[in-house]
């Protein structure tokens, strides 16, 4: 009877191994989206946890979300876009994600009166209406409706004190 349990043995270890290379397989990836789908994927994740796609700028050529909700985004580019205020993305975007909530946030900066500040956490509002940006001991208030459009990035921003409009000097990325 030896061999009855040896078999019975050699079956378990076969059936663990299989149920093992199933689980791996429904575990999702986090290997970053192919780059053609990469923008479009990146803002529908956004919106899955709350936020307006246009969070994100519309130059997006990869992106990773782990299962504990840390996510890394990866633009083509450095660039600048304006929102009520300038924004600076640089070319790697860090964080953790949560509905309602990104934290340890790092590769945003928006320019505030003369000087630029590090945006490190983002929190929607319970309705969607609005979304509260902190940037060290500061913190502001914007309409949602503000970041529903995906924006275009530009290697140079243009800036003058009343905002995106005339009269405006530019700027390189450097």
């Amino acid at each position: 009877m030896p061999a009855t349990g040896h078999y019975q043995c050699l079956l378990f270890f076969s059936l663990l191994l299989a149920s093992l290379h199933l689980a791996a397989a429904m575990i999702p990836a986090l290997a970053p989206a192919p780059a053609a789908d990469a923008n479009a994927t990146a803002h529908r994740i956004l919106a899955r946890f709350g936020f307006p796609q246009g969070l994100l700028p519309g130059n997006v050529v990869s992106h990773t979300l782990s299962h504990d909700e840390q996510f890394e985004v990866e633009l083509s580019e450095p660039c600048y876009t304006w929102f009520s205020d300038l924004a600076y993305f640089e070319k790697t975007i860090r964080g953790r994600i949560a509905f309602g909530r990104i934290t340890s946030l790092s590769g945003i900066q928006v320019r505030k009166y003369f000087i630029w500040v590090d945006i490190k956490r983002v929190v929607a509002s319970k309705d969607g209406g609005s979304l509260v940006f902190t940037a060290g001991f500061l913190t502001e208030r914007h309409p949602a409706s503000e970041f529903q459009d995906v924006h275009r990035c530009e290697k140079r921003a243009e800036i003058s004190s009343s905002g995106p409009g005339g009269g405006r000097a530019g700027v390189a990325v450097a």
